[in-house]
């Protein structure tokens, strides 16, 4: 099981030779969602929906939100008509769409998904559907209730893309485990936490025994902050009977920590 990150540089890689010999041996790929789905028409489509679904946020805006709102909407080279149809859920995935777009090919799910390609009949199975996930992660935005609060929270680009080069980092360092201990941990409520890992960490850990327990193993990732804490992954297995193990791996990297990558064995 190697706990991943969605969005990341070219410089983190080639993976550890252990990680590609593991993927290789694998009966079942197994991800958050089919991969191949992810850059399909159809996902396209329910994406769509869900971000222009209900009233658009800048019609919800008092007059002085919305000029601040926008001229923070000003650093990602964004006019109003661009965002106007879009709700709390939209606009994120549009202003995170900026920031991210360059590192998507490099986040470690897709470079799995490349090599899992080249192995000879491996099944990639999700855990969860598309439209599963865009049921769950709108829902995340309705916190803070007002709109003109909420709007507020929008960062400009260069403060989100310092964030998300922290989060990389993190990664890169080995410690990101620490950020999704809990809701606090991550600066979320505890609905939000729950929505956005344990309520689906739950349903997870319901379907991975079938995988677990055949002779061919499966090769499981899934995004790091799926695997700590009380309800976390490597919790959840332990406590339904399996015994987890982090890997060190032999070979130094030049780029990153050894224990960067954090990849578990169960038995």
């Amino acid at each position: 099981m190697l706990g991943t990150i969605h969005v990341a540089k070219e410089e983190i890689y080639p993976f550890p030779n252990e990680i590609v010999e593991s993927l290789k041996e694998s009966e079942n790929f197994i991800t958050e969602v089919l991969m191949a789905d992810l850059q399909g028409e159809e996902t396209q489509n329910v994406l769509m929906e869900k971000i222009t679904s209900g009233e658009p946020l800048i019609n919800t805006l008092n007059e002085e939100t919305k000029v601040e709102f926008l001229k923070t909407l000003e650093s990602y080279g964004l006019k109003e008509e661009k965002i106007a149809s879009f709700n709390r859920f939209g606009i994120t995935q549009i202003t995170d769409a900026l920031v991210y777009a360059p590192m998507v090919n490099f986040g470690v799910d897709m470079q799995l998904s490349s090599l899992s390609a080249k192995n000879e009949n491996q099944k990639n199975i999700g855990l969860e559907t598309i439209e599963e996930q865009y049921e769950i992660l709108p829902k995340i935005y309705d916190v803070p209730a007002d709109s003109n609060e909420w709007a507020k929270s929008i960062l400009p680009y260069e403060e989100n893309k310092k964030m998300n080069e922290e989060l990389l980092q993190s990664y890169i360092d080995g410690n990101i485990l620490e950020k999704y201990v809990d809701a606090d941990s991550l600066e979320v409520t505890e609905e939000q936490y729950n929505l956005l890992l344990v309520n689906r960490n739950l349903n997870w850990i319901k379907q991975l025994p079938q995988y677990l327990e055949k002779e061919n193993q499966s090769f499981i990732a899934v995004g790091a902050g799926h695997l700590p804490g009380e309800k976390g992954l490597i919790k959840l297995l332990e406590e339904e009977g399996y015994e987890v193990n982090l890997i060190e791996f032999s070979k130094e990297m030049s780029y990153l920590k050894s224990n960067s990558f954090f990849n578990y064995i169960f038995s």
